[in-house]
């Protein structure tokens, strides 16, 4: 989900290093079971913008309402989002099948 950027480790920072690594492994784990993992947790204009929360982790309801939206576009392209709200990082590519709950 989208921290506020305020809450996000600085870039090339040890806790950057790490939060990657747990979003490949996640990723990985997503993709042997065909599910779709998405990355708002990124810099950007939701996470950019103070007035989108109400503390550094708990965000407004438009924005769980674009999210959900988001999500909708994410497993109907299959790409990340050409804004640069989310990152696409597993799931069926783009006119596959969508994934089935386990």
């Amino acid at each position: 989900m989208p921290a506020h950027i305020g809450f996000q480790p600085q870039p090339g920072s040890a806790k950057a290093a790490r939060l990657d690594e747990c979003k490949a492994r996640i990723a990985e784990i997503a993709r042997r079971h065909n599910a779709v993992f998405v990355d708002f947790n990124i810099p950007s204009e939701i996470t950019t913008n103070d007035d989108n929360y109400w503390d550094p982790l708990h965000y407004r309801l438009p924005i769980a309402e674009r999210i959900v939206a988001d999500i909708e576009e994410a497993m109907a392209t299959g790409q990340d989002d050409s804004d640069g709200n989310y990152r696409y990082l597993a799931g069926p590519a783009a006119g596959t099948a969508s994934p089935t709950p386990e």
